[in-house]
């Protein structure tokens, strides 16, 4: 039998392979595409959006678990979230939710409000490395019109971007790198 006559007995067959193999290049070229887009933004969405999805547990460093433990001595609630990749940071991060009072209140509320913010804790093996990116980010960062906090200590590299005024109350003994 030869290609012809093979193409014309089974041509529904031939043309379901070939469809399936267009969809596939299809969905890769707007995966890689999305990628690296992805890649070249470096705002907070984002980065929330590249959450690693593997099902290895997260296990915090040594510096980590010690600062999680500052957190919980300073009211707040503290649930290790998920790991996190983020530009201009070499190794993967921890995102951690925090939970307490705003420290804030309004005419409308007397008692201030109970919020849930995160963070993003990124250790790394020795404070030299961590010192290493810390230009990168103060490159990357100049310019933003977000409130874009980052704070050093030890082998910490914090990442923070939001107002509350208790959680910055508690930055205020670290290293501010922005």
């Amino acid at each position: 039998m030869d290609l012809t006559s093979y193409l014309k007995k089974h041509k529904r067959q031939f043309f379901i392979t070939m469809s399936c193999f267009l969809l596939f290049d299809v969905l890769l070229a707007i995966f890689l595409y999305y990628n690296w887009f992805l890649s070249k933004t470096s705002d907070y969405q984002t980065a929330i959006t590249q959450l690693v999805s593997d099902s290895s547990p997260i296990l915090p460093g040594l510096e980590t678990s010690q600062f999680i433990t500052q957190l919980s001595s300073s009211g707040f609630t503290v649930t290790a979230s998920s790991k996190v990749f983020r530009k201009n940071f070499t190794p993967k991060g921890l995102i951690v939710i925090l939970e307490g009072s705003s420290g804030s209140s309004s005419s409308l509320s007397p008692k201030p409000t109970t919020v849930i913010d995160n963070i993003e804790v990124f250790e790394y093996p020795t404070p030299e490395l961590a010192s290493n990116d810390v230009v990168a980010l103060q490159e990357a960062y100049k310019s933003t019109t977000t409130p874009i906090h980052i704070y050093s200590s030890n082998n910490l590299l914090i990442f923070y971007s939001g107002k509350v005024v208790n959680i910055l109350t508690f930055f205020s003994t670290y290293k501010v790198i922005i």
